[in-house]
């Protein structure tokens, strides 16, 4: 199961060694998105709807990267509501053998 999450190019060195963490030193949204299981999740949606370049990422972040995640079989993904349509989030850490980096918009838009 193939799903994406945009991010800053400033925290890939963290992403790569670490993985895609629930509970990061720090965060990028208001706390609306950090109660209940949603708290301790890691937002990802899939390609249609997520493309960073034209969602609320391109403006959040100076340098946006994408992120592949290629989930094992039967995993768990619950319906983001308040992200919509195509919006998912996995609760726990994402180890950094499940991503793959696609690039960031100047490779994609290039």
């Amino acid at each position: 199961m193939r799903f994406y999450h945009a991010t800053a190019k400033e925290f890939l060195p963290s992403i790569l060694s670490r993985g895609l963490l629930s509970d990061p030193p720090k965060r990028n949204y208001d706390g609306q998105y950090y109660l209940g299981d949603r708290g301790n999740a890691v937002y990802v949606c899939d390609y249609g709807y997520s493309s960073p370049w034209r969602t609320c990422h391109l403006g959040k972040f100076r340098e946006p990267i994408l992120l592949e995640i290629d989930f094992p079989p039967k995993t768990k993904l619950f319906d983001d509501e308040l992200g919509g349509s195509g919006c998912y989030y996995y609760v726990g850490d994402i180890p950094p053998e499940w991503i793959t980096v696609l690039g960031t918009k100047e490779a994609k838009d290039g």
